[in-house]
């Protein structure tokens, strides 16, 4: 082969190996788009399953608490009615003086203790004294006669207290409230 032969074949090569190397190159460059656009997927849906996983959990975190609530509504109904019993017993003041002092001070003790196991279970009281009426968490059992606009509307006396359990009212309270003008309820 002749030297002008030789560069003839040289550059044949050249271009025949350019080509071969930029259709590699793009092949290359096509399988690596696929493989971040795969990837970008791939991410993606673990990133929904993460997510969703996430969510599965506090939806199951706050199933669990309202269904032990739930579970205990009864036993705190059953534990409010007898806390009705110590308020009404505490009510009658005359009663209490001719009680024995270590007694009384003794069932002032328990309602504590009673009080303690209401609220360590989550229970709050509802004690709308002097508030303005609100029909969600009382109910209104009759009126007094006000003359006095501005005390229209609001509670005057509260004869059972309302609970809730959280945010879930469990017992309203059981209230009168003021009446502006001649149309009370008693």
């Amino acid at each position: 082969m002749t030297p002008d032969e030789d560069l003839e074949f040289e550059a044949e090569s050249n271009e025949e190996e350019s080509r071969l190397i930029g259709g590699d190159l793009k092949k290359l460059r096509n399988k690596l788009k696929e493989a971040e656009s795969k990837a970008a997927e791939y991410l993606a849906g673990w990133q929904r399953a993460k997510a969703d996983y996430v969510n599965f959990q506090r939806e199951t975190e706050e199933n669990r608490r309202e269904l032990l609530a739930h579970a205990k509504k009864p036993l705190l109904l059953e534990l409010i009615h007898l806390a009705d019993t110590f308020d009404l017993a505490f009510s009658h003041e005359e009663s209490l003086k001719g009680v024995p002092e270590n007694w009384r001070l003794g069932v002032e003790h328990i309602h504590k203790e009673l009080i303690k196991i209401l609220e360590g279970n989550g229970l709050t009281v509802i004690d709308p004294l002097g508030q303005t009426f609100n029909p969600v968490e009382q109910h209104s059992v009759g009126g007094l006669e006000t003359d006095d606009l501005n005390q229209d509307n609001r509670v005057v006396q509260v004869l059972k207290k309302g609970y809730k359990l959280g945010e879930t009212i469990i017992r309203p309270a059981q209230v009168k409230i003021n009446i502006y003008g001649k149309n009370s309820r008693d």
